[in-house]
């Protein structure tokens, strides 16, 4: 294996020193818009899943012994934990 000295190795092998270049404006509308769309997005299935599931996961609370004030928290609480999920993924990319 040959190796070199950095001196040597000359300006071909040494990284770049000009500063990465910044997104388009163009590029950051589109992400922003994008992350905007899954936000919606994700409150309309939350949405729907609340209102498709709330009776059976209250049920289901109850069953647990819950208390009955307080049961209609837990279909609530379940959804907005699936809409944090939802809304991590596209953010943490």
């Amino acid at each position: 294996m040959d190796v070199k000295s950095p001196a040597a190795a000359g300006s071909a092998s040494r990284p770049s020193s000009t500063p990465p270049t910044q997104p388009s404006r163009t590029a950051v509308v589109l992400r922003r818009t994008g992350v905007a769309l899954v936000g919606v997005g994700v409150a309309a299935l939350a949405a729907a899943a609340c209102v498709l599931s709330f009776e059976d996961l209250r049920a289901l609370a109850i069953t647990g012994e819950a208390p009955v004030g307080l049961a209609y928290l837990y279909p609530a609480a379940f959804d907005a934990l699936l809409a944090v999920a939802l809304i991590a993924v596209p953010l943490l990319r």
